[in-house]
């Protein structure tokens, strides 16, 4: 922590777990945000061109499982378990 870091700034841990935050955001975002994450989810292949990849990019669509469970799991959550003696 250095001394222009504020109670707003991100913390050590959270820097260095950008990259797996972005997936996570993009897949609670659904199809949509990972249609406009565009090569990061979805690479060209290799002898791909351009509109092929973006016909390829416009025709997929994410099964958003994991948005799902997500929320079933944290309605199972209830606070007075997580703390129960």
């Amino acid at each position: 922590m250095s001394l222009t870091d504020t109670i707003a700034s991100p913390g050590v841990a959270h820097r260095a777990m950008a990259a797996e935050l972005d997936l996570i955001a993009d897949l609670m975002g659904g199809t949509a945000a990972m249609r406009r994450a565009g090569q990061r989810w979805l690479p060209r292949e290799n002898a791909e061109s351009w509109t092929a990849w973006r016909a390829r990019l416009n025709r997929t669509v994410l099964f958003n499982g994991y948005a799902r469970r997500c929320r079933q799991s944290f309605r199972r959550v209830s606070p007075g378990t997580l703390y129960r003696r």
